[in-house]
C-alpha cells in the first residue's frame, strides 16, 4: 500500500501531485481512497522493485509511505460505505465497469 501526501497549493505542486498518482495507476495500483493506494505484489522481488522505484517518483514537498501487508492481513481488514461492509480483492487485475 502506499499513502502519500502531496502539497496542492501551487499550479505547478497540483501538476506534480496529479502526475505522481497518474503514474502509480500506470504501475497497476489501485486506489482504496483518495491518497491512499494499492497493488498485490505476487513475490518479493516485485514487491522490492516498487519499494526502490516509489520514493524516486515523489515530488518535491511530497511525503509516502511504503506499507506492506501480507494477503491475510489484507482480506482482515473492515471496509465500510454507508455502513455496509464492503469486500476488496487484492489479487483483482481486471478493470471495473459499472
Amino acid at each position: 500500500m502506499v499513502f502519500y501526501d502531496i502539497k496542492t497549493v501551487t499550479i505547478t505542486q497540483k501538476k506534480h501531485a496529479h502526475q505522481f498518482r497518474k503514474r502509480i495507476l500506470q504501475s497497476g495500483f489501485k486506489m482504496l481512497q483518495y491518497s491512499i493506494y494499492y497493488k498485490y505484489c505476487d513475490s518479493y522481488s516485485k514487491l522490492y522493485l516498487y519499494e526502490s522505484q516509489l520514493p524516486k517518483i515523489v515530488p518535491e514537498d511530497g511525503f509516502i509511505i511504503i506499507f506492506f501487508l501480507t494477503d491475510k492481513q489484507f482480506g482482515e481488514m473492515e471496509v465500510f460505505s454507508s455502513k455496509e461492509r464492503l469486500l476488496i480483492d487484492p489479487h483483482q487485475t481486471q478493470l471495473d465497469f459499472f
